[in-house]
């Protein structure tokens, strides 16, 4: 038996994002309150789930640049220290195996690619899309996807997805996927049928940004998806937990 952990959208740098030590705000400001209680909980998941035999990374490990808030929520716009924090977070879970996919250019790099950096610190491969097979279950792992603004069509773009891999199965004699992962667009949910499933994975960066906050209505899932694979059967279940620290201003008068 084989554990998989799936992990999506660190965000490292952006001050809502998964934070080494060193990068912690003052325990008496909001922000510093909410690193704390994110990191609270991935070090809970690193401790009972230590040592997976495979580590999936599906994208956007750091922020970036912060373009379009003028970088006023980055903790540095230093890519090369967004970068340690994520191989220091990810070394975290001592893998047997890493895998990842680049996430989106705007966050990673436009005309770089610093995932590249940060899996060769890891000694992981990385590419845009890429199959896993373990113990003969397939994964197809993939960072961006689309995303819906209604509850009920967020499942259709993983969906979309899976048929599209089945027509390239078919095509282009591709593997088929009997998982699909997605990220990208920091909420859980799950799609499938009797041979085959589909998801976008919960991400690892808190909903407190300026962009979530001022303009988005949608549900933000903070957590991970975790595998246990026997053969060519498998269990899996994703933990989310509920993030009290970003709850948006409630004043109340009397």
């Amino acid at each position: 038996m084989k554990t998989v952990v799936a992990i999506t959208d660190l965000h490292c740098g952006h001050r809502a994002g998964l934070t080494t030590d060193q990068w912690l705000r003052p325990e008496d400001t909001q922000i510093g309150t909410l690193q704390r209680e994110l990191r609270g909980h991935y070090d809970r998941w690193v401790k009972e789930y230590y040592r997976p035999d495979v580590l999936l990374i599906g994208g956007d490990c750091i922020d970036g640049k912060g373009h379009r808030s003028g970088g006023t929520e980055l903790l540095t716009s230093d890519r090369d220290l967004q970068s340690g924090m994520a191989v220091e977070l990810i070394k975290m879970w001592n893998p047997g195996i890493i895998k990842m996919v680049y996430g989106t250019p705007y966050h990673t790099g436009s005309n770089e690619d610093w995932e590249a950096v940060i899996a060769d610190r890891l000694g992981a491969e990385i590419h845009g899309q890429m199959f896993v097979t373990v113990e003969g279950v397939t994964y197809h792992v993939k960072h961006k996807t689309g995303a819906s603004s209604i509850p009920h069509g967020r499942h259709t773009a993983t969906a979309k997805d899976r048929l599209w891999l089945a027509i390239w199965e078919e095509d282009q004699d591709w593997p088929r996927a009997d998982i699909v992962l997605r990220g990208h667009v920091h909420y859980h949910q799950y799609c499938g049928g009797p041979d085959w499933l589909g998801m976008t994975m919960p991400a690892l960066c808190g909903a407190a940004t300026k962009y979530g906050s001022r303009q988005c209505s949608g549900i933000v899932h903070f957590g991970i998806t975790v595998f246990q694979i026997d053969g060519i059967k498998y269990t899996w279940h994703t933990e989310i937990v509920r993030i009290k620290s970003a709850k948006p201003a409630h004043a109340v008068i009397e």
